[in-house]
């Protein structure tokens, strides 16, 4: 619960970040996130209730090839 509640956290701090109008997609990534943890249940369910305009991303994401996917589309703005 307190890991959830650590990382919900920061995801709550990040999201002031974003449009309101907008969703936010999240995708969790890393051991403690993997699908069949706990921390990611309530993770997601402490996410989905306080960030009303998020959409959590489902399945493993690879960091590294988020991170390509994210920069090819920077880079066809």
């Amino acid at each position: 619960d307190a890991a959830a509640n650590d990382i919900g956290q920061l995801a709550i701090s990040l999201a002031s970040h974003f449009e309101d109008a907008s969703p936010i997609d999240v995708a969790f990534s890393g051991g403690v996130l993997s699908l069949d943890s706990p921390v990611r249940t309530i993770l997601r369910a402490f996410l989905v209730e306080r960030i009303p305009h998020i959409r959590v991303v489902g399945g493993a994401v690879d960091p590294v090839l988020g991170a390509l996917s994210m920069a090819d589309r920077l880079a066809s703005c």
